[in-house]
């Protein structure tokens, strides 16, 4: 078997993997703002097998928002907005988007079960922010697997 060593990359030992392609940094997207709510809406997404690529805030933010249900084991929504971690990515979004803050829509998703991390561990392994993650454009989300 071929061994291979990269640095800064997120592995596992599952047959799907998710990672982090940085290519320009400071490039900036924005995320829309509700009007009638003055917050910003996501909801939990479906990353499993795949193969995609994603670098839009709305996408990015949608995985963030799931790993912190998966890695909590959230059931509810509420139970999501009382973890540290949505705290500090709720933070990161109000002052960024000059709103109240994320909704969540619908806890109805998931994230392939080896490839969940915190918050924390996602920002430190990437050697990026919270904001850098959402916000940059040059920092992709990639969805793969090894078959």
């Amino acid at each position: 078997m071929k061994r291979q060593v990269r640095r800064n990359v997120f592995e596992t030992n599952s047959s799907s993997m998710h990672s982090l392609s940085i290519a320009k940094r400071g490039v900036t997207e924005y995320l829309h703002v509700d009007e009638c709510t003055n917050k910003v809406v996501t909801e939990f997404g479906e990353f499993g097998w795949g193969y995609d690529e994603y670098n839009d805030p709305e996408t990015k933010l949608s995985y963030l928002v799931t790993m912190i249900g998966e890695s909590h084991n959230c059931y509810s929504i509420k139970e999501i907005y009382e973890t540290n971690d949505f705290k500090k990515i709720n933070d990161v979004v109000s002052a960024r988007c000059e709103c109240d803050g994320i909704e969540i829509k619908n806890v109805d998703g998931y994230i392939d079960h080896q490839s969940i991390d915190t918050i924390d561990g996602l920002m430190k392994e990437y050697d990026c922010t919270i904001e850098e993650f959402i916000f940059d454009k040059g920092i992709t989300l990639v969805i793969d697997n090894d078959n």
